[in-house]
């Protein structure tokens, strides 16, 4: 209990890095990923060879499938290489709950969030940021690590029961939700 009113002044003190407009993820039936049941997480990238000075959008997600459980809350980083990438923007998670991004972080982006009624969903949108293009090759220094993740169930930590894909996949469609 202490650890999730810890997670929530972080969240109030940070919420101003994210903007108003939440996303919301469009998923085609065929652009879905087919993964085993469990708990899984994975970075998207919109364009994996963008041009120099593009805009890209990388979001973390989190599927759960087939397996019952509820998402109450989570810390991660999103790591990349500053060379290659510059966080432009952030855009708000669409739960119902507290979310903060802070871009500035000097390890990576860092997010997190509380929803004490349960995140719902078989597919989550843990974040999304906006990166300016620095240099070509630059997926391959993204990086997703999830410090914490909790169950609604007992609040009871589930990040080492998360299978983590390595290498980023090209995105499904995320549009802002109107």
């Amino acid at each position: 209990m202490k650890r999730f009113m810890v997670v929530q002044a972080a969240l109030a003190l940070g919420a101003a890095a994210c903007t108003d407009e939440p996303l919301a993820p469009v998923v085609d039936e065929e652009e879905a990923l087919r993964l085993p049941p469990g708990i899984h997480s994975y970075l998207t990238v919109s364009d994996r060879e963008a041009p120099v000075g593009a805009t890209i959008m990388v979001t973390a997600n989190l599927q759960v499938v087939d397996v019952p459980v509820t998402i109450a809350g989570y810390r991660l980083s999103l790591g990349y290489d500053a060379e290659a990438l510059k966080p432009v923007e952030a855009k708000r998670a669409d739960f119902g709950g507290i979310h903060v991004v802070n871009l500035a972080a000097p390890d990576g982006v860092r997010a997190a969030a509380a929803a004490p009624q349960g995140i719902e969903g078989p597919l989550l949108v843990l974040v999304a940021v906006a990166f300016q293009v620095k240099a070509p090759d630059y997926a391959k220094t993204l990086a997703l690590s999830l410090d914490d993740v909790t169950a609604l169930e007992e609040f009871q930590p589930v990040a080492s029961a998360v299978a983590l894909i390595d290498q980023p996949v090209l995105t499904p469609r995320y549009l802002p939700r109107e």
